[in-house]
């Protein structure tokens, strides 16, 4: 693109500055736009029935030194919905009962499977405290397994694309023995948790996926701005990525809000003191 040249019109005490720009267009390339844009989906609510039912698992395990048995270490778990929206808190409690001994820890990770791709890719990982041995103690996750931004599941929708997630609830052992597993399926859904008759409704926002899950970790080609290579180190320039489902914690949005209202508050002050 080149600058001709600086013109000046005037007409009825008017001054008007107009700069002539030619744009360069190669041989039989004619210009052409692009416009990235994302799809929200698939549509899954978190309310639906079938993810409102709680599932309980668990599993025990008791050790053998030769003729002794020594005692059982008992866990025991309960995932309290299936279907979570980025930003949601996982809602998990355990409960251990350690009648070993040696010192357990309860660890949780979430992982992403493609069925197409094979991927198994870890994403969340938590490990509480240790829990020594005849002592029973119980765990409840809170607000400490929020899920990071992602793609949503995809179940049976594409056959190129499979993407599915999974909690693990593992103990272990600071002897290295076999732990004791169980496994969850978990939903990523794209319509949040909603409580009834509740006056307070989740606040949704559209954000690129966290850089440590599936969907942040890689950026395609089409997504790059290309550029020639000239032996330097050039940034990288990113021209879109890819938007998912959030949800916005209660407190950011109190935050928020009260910010909102100050700068408002601050603003009509300043109008009265003009004013004056």
């Amino acid at each position: 693109m080149k600058l001709r040249g600086i013109g000046t019109y005037r007409h009825q005490n008017q001054n008007r500055i107009i700069n002539c720009v030619t744009l360069d267009i190669p041989y039989a390339s004619p210009p052409q736009g692009t416009k990235y844009f994302t799809i929200i989906g698939p549509h899954i609510d978190c309310m639906d029935e079938q993810y409102l039912k709680p599932i309980i698992g668990q599993d025990r395990k008791t050790t053998c030194c030769l003729c002794c048995e020594r005692g059982p270490i008992m866990l025991r778990s309960q995932l309290l919905r299936s279907a979570y929206v980025c930003g949601e808190s996982i809602k998990l409690k355990a409960t251990i009962d350690n009648q070993g001994e040696e010192d357990v820890r309860l660890k949780v990770r979430l992982g992403v499977l493609g069925m197409s791709k094979e991927i198994n890719h870890l994403i969340l990982e938590l490990t509480g405290d240790a829990v020594k041995p005849n002592t029973q103690t119980k765990w409840d996750s809170a607000d400490s397994l929020v899920v990071p931004i992602m793609p949503p599941s995809l179940l049976g929708i594409c056959k190129l694309i499979h993407i599915s997630y999974i909690l693990k609830v593992s103990l272990e052992f600071e002897s290295k023995d076999d732990d004791i597993q169980m496994h969850f399926p978990l939903i990523i859904a794209t319509v949040p948790f909603r409580i009834p008759n509740s006056s307070t409704q989740p606040s949704i926002y559209y954000d690129v996926a966290s850089e440590h899950a599936e969907g942040g970790m890689y950026i395609a080609p089409e997504f790059l701005l290309g550029q020639v290579y000239d032996g330097a180190n050039q940034e990288t320039i990113v021209l879109y990525r890819p938007v998912y489902v959030a949800v916005r914690k209660i407190q950011e949005d109190k935050l928020r809000n009260n910010k909102t209202s100050n700068n408002m508050s601050i603003s009509k002050l300043n109008c009265h003191s003009i004013h004056e």
